[in-house]
């Protein structure tokens, strides 16, 4: 798969983890794989937060008691992923969105 089906594939799992339409456990299996995918492709070096971050997510699926409270813990997150990976397959530089932009929200 090239680097942009795989961000494709995973901007498309965030949205509909968003909106909350069909996601389930296996979806995050999918998403670290393609995360692991990014990872190994070495991506722009100023998306390797975003990276750790949807990393964390991931694992820490297994710690919330349901899948609907993980996601909606985590929706701003989400939403600035799915901005950050639009940029990324963009290729214009620029991939993550100002920390100040963010009011500083992190995981």
């Amino acid at each position: 798969m090239t680097q942009t089906e795989t961000i494709t594939k995973l901007r498309k799992m965030l949205i509909h983890m968003k909106n909350r339409e069909h996601t389930s456990d296996n979806d995050f299996e999918k998403m670290q794989t393609y995360v692991k995918e990014l990872r190994d492709d070495e991506v722009n070096e100023n998306f390797e937060g975003s990276i750790v971050e949807m990393d964390a997510f991931i694992d820490e699926r297994t710690n919330s008691s349901t899948l609907k409270e993980h996601i909606k813990l985590h929706e701003m997150n989400i939403t600035r992923w799915i901005e950050e990976l639009e940029m990324l397959k963009d290729g214009d530089g620029g991939v993550t969105i100002d920390y100040e932009q963010r009011e500083g929200r992190e995981i």
